[in-house]
């Protein structure tokens, strides 16, 4: 997204919200160092509700994006500040599948952002269903927008050496199906194993 947005949007300027330690991964953009990454959440969150306003209004941005937490956004920001929320997954509304403390702070914020932002952008459909269950919003906030993918990654040309040099290390064979994720229960494995049992029934 870096590389992307500067070559689509000539009009505006693109600054990118960075801790220290992570700027190496945004060369070439404008980045707004601010606070800490999740090298220390404890610290991250409280430059992210107590420092990240004064950086906002120090650049004079117009317009915030964030999507941090599942759509959390920070407790201060400037009064004029345009703030675009980003709300990715909403596990923390589902019982038991985060533990409480997280739960309860994910909760409380969650919905002040939700009251603050000028838009919601849900990523799904359950997303979208989840937000308005909560009774924060009006529909007419929320902006449905699927996630894209980088066209120039994912495409049918020959495998790299190194990419042959992997499946032959790991002994995998053509085709096969890979799940990149941690294994909490939102994140729906289990109906991914239902569905692989399915499919090995039906297709030997």
């Amino acid at each position: 997204m870096s590389n992307l947005l500067p070559n689509i949007d000539k009009n505006n300027d693109y600054y990118f919200i960075v801790s220290k330690i992570n700027e190496k991964y945004f060369p070439n953009t404008n980045n707004i160092i601010s606070g800490y990454s999740n090298e220390n959440k404890i610290k991250r969150i409280l430059s992210e509700h107590l420092i990240l306003s004064q950086s906002l209004s120090k650049n004079k941005i117009d317009i915030f994006f964030t999507s941090s937490s599942g759509g959390i956004a920070p407790l201060f920001v400037p009064k004029k500040l345009k703030l675009v929320l980003g709300v990715f997954g909403t596990h923390h509304l589902k019982p038991d599948l985060l533990d409480y403390k997280r739960k309860i702070y994910r909760n409380i914020f969650f919905k002040k952002s939700l009251s603050r932002a000028n838009i919601i952008i849900a990523n799904s459909n359950v997303c979208k269903n989840d937000i308005l269950q909560t009774g924060f919003v009006n529909e007419d906030k929320i902006r449905l927008i699927y996630h894209g993918i980088d066209d120039n990654k994912f495409n049918n040309e020959p495998l790299s050496i190194s990419e042959n040099d992997f499946i032959k290390q790991f002994d995998l064979s053509m085709p096969y199906i890979l799940f990149v994720s941690v294994i909490y229960p939102y994140k729906n494995v289990h109906t991914l194993v239902e569905a692989f049992g399915k499919f090995i029934q039906k297709y030997k």
